[in-house]
C-alpha cells in the first residue's frame, strides 16, 4: 500500500475526527486497521476487500445436439474476488448432481478470480440452462440469460436473420471507445467494429455485403447482429467479442447456434403415363424442390396414410445453392379406384405440404376377359384410349369425383381392335 493512497483529514482532529481514508483500494488493502491517539488505541477495524464479477456469459453447444450425446454448457464470469458461489438451473431448475460440474478458477496479476464452470448434460430432450454468480462478500448474485441446448435462431433461406448480443450498461458509451468483432466457430470474420468504424479488411469473402450492426444502438449496449440473404453455408456458431477502450482484454458476450431452413414447394404427383392391366403394378412420382434441410416423404392412399415404406422409394439431389430436391416413387397394385396423396414435411420449420389428390380410374368390362386401368386428373373432359378391347359389348367407368360415383356406359361392336371414345362427365 503506497503512502499516496491513505491520508487523514487534519482539518478534523479538533473535532476529534481521526479517520482514515484509503483510495485506489486493492485486495492487497484487506488487513486489520488500529487507530492510536497519544498511545491509546481508540479503535480497531477489519477492511475486508471484495469486488464484482462481470455478467456471466453462457456458452452452449457448437452444433445441433442429437439425443442420448453429451453436451457441455459453458458459464465464465471475469475479474471478481473472493472465490464465487455457483449455481447452474435446468429447465428453471437448481441443478443438484456436482458430480456433473467442473469449476475452474484462475488469478490474474491483479489477484483477481477469472471463473470458468462447465455442466455436462445426457440430451433425453431439448432443455434450458442458465448459471448463477454469487458473490457472498458483496451480496452480490448474478444470473445469465438462459441457453436453450438446441440451436435457437432458425433462418430462412434468402430472408434476413438478427443474432443478438448485449452489453449490460448503465451508462451511454461513446461509439468510439467500442471495438466489436462477430466470428464463427471456425474462425472467419464475420463482422468488425473498430473504434466507432465499421473494418472491413478481414471479413471473410462469403459475408462480404451482408452484414451490419445496429450503430445508433451501440451506446446502448446494442452490438447484435444482422445478417441478410441467409444461404445454407452460414449455418453455424457466432459468437460475439466485445472490447472498450482502456480495458485489457477482450469479452465474449454471446454465443449462437444459427439454423437454417428453406421452404420445400408444394409437392407435385405424376400417375402413370399410359393405360395398365388390372393387378398390375402401378407407379406414382411426388416431386418437391428447393428446400432445406433433408425431408420426411409421406404418402397416403385412399385417404389413409402408408405403413409399408417397402412400397416406396425416395432420392435426394442438391441444387447449385445446396437446396435440396426430392423425388419419390410409390408402386401400388391396382385392383380398383384408388386416390394418393403425397406430403413432404419439413422437421425444423414443423412445416408439411401435401399434394393434390391424383386418382386412379378403373375400366371393368362386362366380358371380364380385358381390364384396362388409367390415371387421370377429373377435368371437364376427359379422353381414353384403349387397346385390344375385344368381344365386349358393355364397359363401365367408375371415377371418383368430388366424393361421388360416376358411372359410363359405352355400347361396342362385336369385335373392336382399337377405339377412342370422349367423355363429359355432368355437371354436379
Amino acid at each position: 500500500m503506497s503512502k499516496r493512497s491513505a491520508q487523514v483529514i487534519r482539518s478534523q482532529f479538533q473535532d476529534g475526527n481521526f479517520s482514515l481514508t484509503l483510495s485506489h483500494v486493492s485486495l492487497l488493502d484487506e488487513m486489520w486497521y488500529s487507530c492510536y491517539y497519544r498511545g491509546q488505541q481508540l479503535c480497531r477495524h477489519c477492511l475486508r476487500v471484495g469486488d464484482r464479477f462481470s455478467d456471466p456469459v453462457l456458452l452452449g453447444p457448437t452444433s445441433p445436439v442429437l439425443k442420448g450425446t453429451e453436451v457441455n454448457f459453458t458459464c465464465k464470469s471475469d475479474e471478481g474476488f473472493p472465490v464465487p458461489w455457483v449455481q447452474w438451473f435446468v429447465n428453471k431448475k437448481p441443478f443438484q448432481d456436482k458430480s456433473r460440474i467442473k469449476n475452474k478458477l484462475k488469478r490474474g496479476r491483479n489477484l483477481k478470480y477469472n471463473l470458468t464452470s462447465i455442466l455436462t448434460l445426457t440430451m433425453t430432450e431439448n432443455v434450458s440452462v442458465s448459471c448463477m454468480i454469487d458473490n457472498r462478500k458483496m451480496e452480490e448474485k448474478k444470473t445469465s440469460p438462459e441457453k436453450e441446448s438446441d440451436c435457437s435462431f432458425i433462418a430462412i433461406i434468402g430472408e434476413t436473420v438478427q443474432i443478438p448480443c448485449s452489453l449490460n450498461t448503465e451508462e451511454s458509451l461513446k461509439t468510439e471507445d467500442i471495438s466489436v468483432e462477430w466470428k464463427t466457430s471456425e474462425g472467419l470474420i464475420v463482422h468488425s467494429f473498430v473504434k466507432g468504424q465499421d473494418y472491413w479488411a478481414n471479413q471473410a469473402p462469403q459475408f462480404k455485403g451482408r452484414t451490419q450492426l445496429f450503430k445508433s444502438e451501440l451506446p446502448l449496449g446494442n452490438l447484435s447482429l444482422r445478417l441478410s440473404s441467409v444461404s445454407v453455408t452460414d449455418e453455424g456458431v457466432y459468437a460475439c467479442n466485445y472490447h472498450r477502450a482502456g480495458e485489457s482484454i477482450s469479452k465474449q458476450l454471446s454465443q449462437e447456434c444459427l439454423q437454417i431452413a428453406g421452404r420445400y414447394s408444394v409437392p407435385v404427383v405424376q400417375g402413370p403415363a399410359s393405360p395398365v392391366f388390372k393387378d398390375s403394378e402401378v407407379s406414382f412420382t411426388c416431386k418437391s424442390t428447393g428446400g432445406f434441410p433433408e425431408p420426411k416423404v409421406q404418402w397416403s392412399v385412399n385417404k389413409e396414410l402408408l405403413q409399408n415404406s417397402g412400397q416406396v422409394s425416395t432420392t435426394l439431389s442438391k441444387d447449385s445453392r445446396g437446396l435440396y430436391n426430392v423425388t419419390s416413387v410409390l408402386t401400388v397394385n391396382v385392383t380398383g379406384d384408388v386416390s394418393v396423396t403425397c406430403t413432404v414435411e419439413n422437421d425444423r420449420l414443423r412445416e408439411k405440404r401435401t399434394s393434390a389428390e391424383i386418382q386412379s380410374c378403373t375400366l371393368y368390362t362386362s366380358s371380364s376377359q380385358n381390364v384396362t386401368v388409367l390415371t387421370i386428373q377429373p377435368s371437364e373432359h376427359i379422353f381414353m384410349n384403349f387397346l385390344s378391347l375385344t368381344k365386349t359389348r358393355n364397359l363401365k367407368l367408375h371415377c371418383s369425383k368430388h366424393q361421388k360415383r360416376t358411372t359410363l356406359k359405352l355400347s361396342s361392336s362385336e369385335n373392336v381392335k382399337e377405339g377412342n371414345f370422349k367423355y363429359q362427365p355432368p355437371i354436379y
